[in-house]
């Protein structure tokens, strides 16, 4: 509204937002697999390049298709299951777009960020790295 928001993906006036998580409020008629009162996590805009959406996740309430959305792990906590979809999804096709394999070693620049710490953790645990190494940046303030 005050002009601040200029470089958008979507058309104004827009929500800006992929990442959600949040209580189920209100479900449509052909959605089979989530009911009122389930707790939710996902990307809301799967085509974010293509067809962006108006109304994204920074908001109280906003709608997404149910294939977007997936169960909230109990062990999470809303800011942490928020905190995943965007940034994993990016580690993840890093990973499979590289031809990353079982026995591989990789380093990780940039590895103490969002996308850096969960493509670690998928580097080790789902892909099979034989070694992970991770160079972190760490800036004083004032420095560049």
């Amino acid at each position: 509204m005050i002009g601040i928001f200029k470089a958008a993906d979507s058309p104004m006036p827009t929500v800006p937002g992929y990442d959600v998580a949040g209580v189920v409020e209100k479900v449509g008629s052909q959605v089979t697999n989530l009911k009122v009162g389930d707790e939710v996590y996902g990307d809301i805009n799967e085509k974010a390049l293509d067809h962006p959406k108006e109304f994204g996740s920074l908001a109280e309430y906003t709608t997404v298709e149910e294939k977007l959305l997936a169960l909230k792990p109990k062990n999470l906590s809303f800011a942490e299951a928020a905190s995943l979809p965007l940034a994993i999804e990016t580690a993840y096709q890093g990973l499979q777009f590289s031809d990353f394999s079982a026995g591989k070693s990789i380093h990780v620049l940039g590895g103490a960020g969002g996308v850096g710490t969960l493509l670690i953790q998928l580097a080790k645990y789902v892909f099979g790295a034989s070694k992970v190494a991770a160079w972190v940046l760490r800036l004083h303030q004032g420095q560049l």
